[in-house]
């Protein structure tokens, strides 16, 4: 897994820094204070950049395991399709349900089925991760999300 955490984290590194290059061209805020189209792409882009540094670091410093796991096991390839279809099934479903319900489905999900199997910890997740995103967004940065029949 060494190698391919090293791997990974260098062509993610590189998706991003041309993410960030990209958004340079965006206007980072709007005439009245509101955040523009560059300002998501510039933001999560280097937050995801520095997540994987810290990654590459953390996999230098690993010593090389002999006979270590492979990263195409049977379990690594179940969470890679649990994570994409769960994904994929979200954003089909947000038009319907909405963004904030759909956001907290597929967390609690994931928190099941790639967690620990808590259902308190779970339920929290589910119901807590959709908050701070309205908190942030509608909020603070007053951007709206895709709302459903439940008119949020």
């Amino acid at each position: 897994m060494r190698k391919a955490d090293i791997y990974t984290s260098i062509i993610v590194m590189m998706g991003c820094a041309y993410i960030f290059y990209s958004a340079l061209d965006l206007q980072y805020m709007l005439e009245d204070g509101v955040p523009g189209p560059g300002f998501l792409p510039i933001w999560i882009s280097s937050l995801i950049f520095f997540c994987m540094l810290l990654q590459l670091i953390l996999s230098l410093r690993k010593k090389a395991e002999p006979g270590g796991k492979s990263c195409f096991s049977k379990e690594s390839v179940r969470n890679a399709l649990v994570l994409i279809g769960s994904s994929a099934v979200a954003m089909l479903l947000s038009h319907l349900l909405g963004m904030l319900v759909c956001l907290g489905l597929l967390v609690g999900y994931l928190s099941w089925m790639l967690g620990m199997k808590n259902w308190k910890v779970d339920v929290a997740l589910a119901i807590c991760i959709p908050l701070i995103f309205w908190a942030v967004f509608s909020v603070f940065l007053e951007v709206q999300f895709i709302q459903g029949i439940f008119g949020f």
